[in-house]
C-alpha cells in the first residue's frame, strides 16, 4: 500500500492515496488485500470492491475509495501505469536491502 503511494507521486494523487487506505483497507475482507488496493482507489480517485461474482454467486463487498465505480480504458491504463511504477519501487528497495544486508547485521 505504501508503496501505491509513493508511486502516485508522479501519476496519481498521493495524498488521496494515502487517505483512502488508510481509512478503507481494515474494511476489506483480506488483511493483506485490502492496502494496495484502497491505495490505488485513492490514486485514481476512483471507487474499488463492492459486490462481486464467484462461481454464481454474489457476494457483498465493501466499496474502497470516494470516487466513481464507472472506470473505462483509460483508468486501465492509469492503473497498470502506477502499478509499473510500484513495482520499480519495489525492485529498487529490495535490491538496496539485499546490497545492505550483509552491512546492516
Amino acid at each position: 500500500g505504501i508503496l501505491f503511494c509513493v508511486a502516485s507521486l508522479g501519476v496519481g494523487h498521493s495524498r488521496a492515496a494515502f487517505r483512502v487506505m488508510w481509512r478503507d483497507a481494515s474494511n476489506h475482507l483480506s488483511p493483506n488485500a485490502g492496502w494496495p488496493e484502497a491505495a490505488m482507489a485513492g490514486a485514481l480517485e476512483c471507487r474499488l470492491g463492492g459486490p462481486r461474482a464467484y462461481q454464481g454467486q454474489v457476494t457483498d463487498g465493501v466499496w474502497l475509495g470516494d470516487g466513481s465505480a464507472d472506470l473505462d480504458a483509460s483508468d486501465i491504463r492509469r492503473s497498470l501505469q502506477l502499478y509499473l511504477i510500484m513495482l520499480g519501487l519495489a525492485v529498487c528497495l529490495i535490491l538496496v536491502v539485499a546490497l545492505l544486508g550483509g552491512h546492516m547485521l
